[in-house]
């Protein structure tokens, strides 16, 4: 269900096999170098804690997100560096990577990484406040557009140099 590439190598999750249980839904597969439909699934793959919804490749770094966390994992050693709870993601949509950086949307807030550290960047747009009957703040939007079934998403314009949030 999802991959990324880094270094020449393809990571996948979210794996569905008769020779791999559940358990495949936590474990990260990492290909043979150059080779990305072959893996070694006994020795190339780690577990993570919890069943990630988006995989992406960000300054040198393999990023597995759930709903309450980011995973920074090491992409030669195939282990966890560093876990930021409390900020996670929507869905696999909700993440874009840029020359500028990594841009992410959870319920809370909306974030850019820049390889060592996320840092919200919502705050002036989280809540309706110079005319609350005219507008719908970022909270109010995320609730409404999951609400009706809608899949937020981000987008980036290279040209603009904008982060676009899709709601």
């Amino acid at each position: 269900k999802l991959s990324c590439q880094l270094n020449d190598f393809l990571f996948i999750s979210g794996i569905g096999h008769p020779s791999i249980n559940k358990e495949g839904e936590h474990m990260i597969f990492r290909s043979k170098q150059g080779k990305f439909s072959i893996f070694n699934w006994s020795t190339d793959f780690m577990d993570l804690p919890t069943k990630p919804i988006a995989l992406v490749a960000f300054a040198s770094r393999i990023w597995a997100f759930d709903e309450n966390n980011l995973y920074k994992i090491n992409p030669e050693g195939l282990y966890v560096e560093d876990v930021s709870e409390g900020v996670g993601i929507l869905n696999n949509k909700s993440v874009v990577t840029t020359d500028i950086g990594m841009f992410f949307c959870d319920r809370n807030n909306i974030y850019i990484h820049n390889g060592r550290e996320a840092s919200p960047i919502g705050g002036s747009i989280l809540y309706s406040q110079s005319k609350p009957e005219w507008q719908v703040g970022y909270l109010d939007a995320i609730n409404r557009a999951e609400m009706l079934g809608y899949t937020p998403r981000l987008e980036y314009d290279s040209i603009k140099k904008c982060v676009y949030i899709i709601l």
